[in-house]
């Protein structure tokens, strides 16, 4: 077992679970790569009470948690995972600010690999088989104008929020699972909202199947907006 201090960075809803994610955290400043601890749920996902603190509050943006880790366990696509020990708490150990994270933030020339778009996005997906083209599958970046879009899923009926952003003279338009920001504007209904300056995480996901085509896609998604205080 490993006990490894993360500053949380995504913190997602997976199937009625919870995705968390973060950058590996020193007392001396110092910092190191992602981690994505995994649990017992559905695709890996974490169940409530594998990510809760011993108040039965879940992790947020920003918190340094000490999370008890049991082994890596990467994939191909997923290189950050680990696995974490189901039998200890997580642990809140600080709170960072917004320019803390900032030191932290990347900037490829891509996200992943631009390997298409889905029916609502924009260079959103990227086919299950060029997976293993993939360096990495989480990624923190400094947005200066971002626009949040609420729109009708054509198939569903229901809301979709997306986030609009340029990175690198590229459009990109993502799910936002990010759940306080997705409530917040879900809430606000269909239209465009200007929310500005942020950093963001963008997470890549496991093979989905497409139903409009019957194949398999990895999925760019907004999984953490830290926005300026």
């Amino acid at each position: 077992m490993e006990m490894k201090h993360i500053l949380i960075l995504a913190n997602s809803v997976k199937r009625h679970a919870r995705c968390v994610a973060g950058r590996e955290v020193f007392e001396d400043g110092r910092h190191a790569g992602w981690i994505r601890p995994i649990g017992t749920g559905e695709e890996h996902a974490l169940l409530f009470a594998e990510q809760a603190y011993e108040d039965q509050t879940s992790p947020q943006l920003l918190d340094i948690v000490a999370v008890p880790l049991a082994e890596a366990q990467p994939l191909v696509y997923q290189p950050e995972n680990w696995l974490i020990d189901v039998t200890r708490r997580w642990t809140r150990v600080a709170q960072a600010s917004f320019e803390y994270a900032e030191r932290l933030v990347e900037n490829p020339p891509v996200l992943f690999l631009n390997g298409g778009s889905s029916g609502g996005g924009l260079n959103d997906e990227i086919p299950a088989e060029r997976g293993h083209e993939v360096a990495a599958s989480l990624c923190l970046i400094d947005v200066a104008n971002m626009t949040v879009e609420v729109e009708r899923n054509r198939w569903t009926g229901g809301l979709d929020v997306r986030g609009r952003f340029s990175h690198n003279r590229m459009t990109y338009l993502l799910k936002i699972t990010d759940p306080r920001t997705h409530d917040e504007f879900l809430a606000r209904g269909e239209g465009e909202y200007p929310l500005g300056r942020c950093l963001v995480c963008v997470s890549l996901t496991g093979p989905m199947l497409k139903r409009s085509d019957g194949r398999y896609y990895h999925y760019k998604l907004i999984a953490g907006i830290v926005r300026p205080a």
